[in-house]
């Protein structure tokens, strides 16, 4: 399983780290140029690539997680419990969607993916530059 991973996931090595986001708890990554796709008669940018991922995961510098798969489902800071209901699914709403826009601002220019490690099981992990 190793080597089938790598053989695709190689594919990312230089390429920038253009966004981030997500669509209920399926994360994704967008790596590589920006490209023009029309669907739909709307045309956007969107990257070469696409990693959506939808399992357990985490984002680390420094040896400190930065954001991971369980943020999607606490509240983003000042969230006043007594006054708001609680919806992770609202865009915004939970501190995934705060802790991923801080990331993005943070690493926007100029990373690029150094390598990647995939392991025996399937699982990946992903080096960027700037730690």
């Amino acid at each position: 399983m190793r080597e089938a991973i790598r053989s695709q996931i190689v594919k990312l090595i230089g390429l920038n780290l253009r966004y981030a986001g997500r669509a209920s708890n399926l994360f994704w990554l967008g790596f590589g140029e920006l490209i023009s796709v029309t669907r739909r008669g709307k045309t956007e940018e969107l990257a070469e690539y696409a990693l959506d991922i939808q399992c357990s995961w985490r984002i680390t510098k420094d040896n400190k997680i930065l954001v991971g798969s369980r943020d999607f489902y606490s509240p983003r800071t000042g969230w006043n419990e007594e006054n708001d209901d609680f919806d992770w699914d609202v865009q915004g709403n939970n501190r995934f969607d705060e802790r991923i826009e801080s990331f993005i601002e943070n690493t926007k220019e100029h990373v690029a993916v150094e390598r990647v490690e995939p392991d025996e099981v399937g699982g990946l992990k992903i080096f960027l530059s700037q730690g």
